[in-house]
């Protein structure tokens, strides 16, 4: 098989100069068959948390990991989703690590400062309501109850 064509039949584009890992060879073409599967690494998801807490758009990060945007949404999800709040959990630990035990009060009024906001009434979790009972249900729970003093009770007594 030569190398210019690619199993499939698929003509190979010539690229730069690139080396073999094996025999150090080079080859002029590139095969076309798709990009490799992105290397993921605890390294590059700290960073695209890092990133999305910044305030960087998804296309943006996506151009700095060198991937598109579905991929990055597929491999990256939970950061692109949490990353804000675990970052910013993160800064709040380290500020009270600084301030509280190691004694740097500038770090101390920080923390301080964001600790003394109010939480805001969405924030709160309040308990869920029972859910109300269908008429069915309402009818079984009140058929194996005792029945009142009035009604029917007054009605058929013997």
């Amino acid at each position: 098989m030569s190398d210019e064509s690619s199993g499939d039949g698929a003509e190979l584009q010539p690229v730069g100069e690139m080396r073999d890992m094996f025999d150090g060879t080079s080859s002029p073409y590139r095969d076309p068959r798709g990009r490799k599967k992105p290397r993921i690494s605890n390294e590059s998801r700290d960073d695209v948390a890092t990133w999305r807490a910044a305030g960087m758009t998804q296309q943006q990060i996506a151009d700095a990991l060198g991937c598109s945007v579905p991929t990055l949404v597929e491999y990256f999800s939970f950061e692109l989703n949490e990353g804000k709040s675990v970052k910013r959990a993160e800064a709040i630990k380290r500020l009270y690590q600084l301030g509280v035990i190691e004694g740097n009060v500038t770090a101390l009024k920080a923390y301080i400062a964001m600790t003394e906001k109010d939480v805001s009434p969405r924030d709160i979790i309040r308990p869920k309501a029972e859910p109300k009972l269908g008429k069915k249900e309402q009818a079984l729970v009140d058929a194996k109850s005792k029945p009142s003093a009035g009604g029917w009770a007054a009605v058929v007594r013997h």
